[in-house]
């Protein structure tokens, strides 16, 4: 036997071990609803087909020849045919697409990458930048950002005072005295601006 404890009326919803309530079942069933409306929308449109088609198969399961007579599927081949085809066309689209131009800009770019994130002591953001096509000036900018913020935790733990009391106390006498001077001095400028 089992004991929820919880917080919030809805979070022990669809616990298996515990019965369904008629609330928990029609939150269920409108989210299953809900997905499963994106997901006549998303065949319909990469099929090129109706969503009254798609929903009139009432999620069925359909294979080899039903499928592609209804739509769903192009064709039908063995695995071994679509491997030797697919590096075929990877190889031709590859020299075709990756002019030497291209790859050494490319390269180029990566290497700036590398360097700026590894001058920023963030090398863990390499992969993640090439992955999203990150412009060099964009990683520039995220890298300057993050900097900063780091700079600023820097800033604020080491703005606590590490000296001992004594050598507290010289640095703050020193410091008044420098202000001291700096008030005289500015007297003595409102003075003889007052006798020019």
């Amino acid at each position: 036997k089992y004991t929820t404890v919880f917080a919030g009326s809805r979070k022990n919803d669809l616990n298996p071990h515990e019965p369904m309530t008629s609330e928990s079942l029609e939150s269920l069933q409108k989210e299953v609803d809900r997905l499963y409306e994106m997901f006549l929308q998303l065949i319909a449109r990469n099929r090129g087909l109706s969503i009254e088609k798609i929903r009139s198969t009432e999620a069925g399961l359909y294979f080899g020849e039903k499928a592609v007579e209804i739509g769903l599927a192009d064709g039908m081949t063995i695995l071994s045919s679509i491997n030797k085809n697919r590096s075929i066309t990877m190889n031709e689209q590859t020299t075709n697409d990756l002019e030497t131009d291209n790859l050494t800009k490319y390269r180029t770019e990566v290497l700036e990458l590398i360097r700026l994130c590894n001058l920023s002591r963030m090398p863990e953001k390499i992969g993640e930048f090439i992955e999203q096509g990150v412009s060099v000036e964009q990683a520039r900018e995220v890298l300057m950002e993050l900097l900063a913020e780091r700079t600023k935790k820097t800033e604020i733990i080491s703005t606590i005072p590490q000296n001992s009391g004594e050598e507290l106390m010289m640095q703050v006498a020193k410091s008044r005295r420098h202000l001291k001077y700096i008030t005289k001095g500015e007297k003595q400028n409102e003075y003889y601006n007052r006798t020019k």
